[in-house]
């Protein structure tokens, strides 16, 4: 009977020293913040930061499309004046050069604009609309 004895004393304190174990479990358990509310705050935290990285991507790109509209503008601009400045500079040297005078460049682009309406409505193209014509 005494090896049953012993076995029985061996299985007690096995299970006394898991019950053991199992409550300082729960004590840490208890102690420690649950899972469930640090996933709770974690994902409340993450949507908040994905909050505000939307908030700076739409700003970003309202920004974006403001200085691309200014820039277009401040190039057709830009563009527009290099154009009248080179038209200017070309008949001032045909005029010049004595090919001719500026009232006949000026006779003769408005010539060109008139054929160039003949020639659209001959081919069933919309004119298209007249630019300022300046000489000097």
């Amino acid at each position: 009977m005494a090896p049953k004895k012993k076995y029985l004393e061996a299985y007690e304190t096995a299970v006394q020293n898991g019950v053991r174990a199992g409550r300082k479990a729960l004590k840490e358990i208890r102690v420690a913040p649950s899972l469930k509310s640090v996933w709770t705050e974690a994902k409340t935290r993450g949507e908040k930061a994905a909050g505000v990285a939307r908030r700076q991507a739409r700003s970003a790109e309202a920004e974006l499309s403001k200085r691309q509209a200014q820039f277009a503008k401040r190039l057709e601009r830009a563009r527009r004046e290099g154009g009248m400045w080179m038209e200017k500079l070309c008949s001032d040297f045909v005029a010049a050069a004595g090919i001719a005078s500026k009232s006949q460049i000026d006779e003769l682009k408005r010539r060109i604009a008139t054929l160039s309406k003949r020639l659209d409505s001959l081919m069933g193209r919309k004119p298209n609309p007249p630019k300022a014509l300046k000489a000097g």
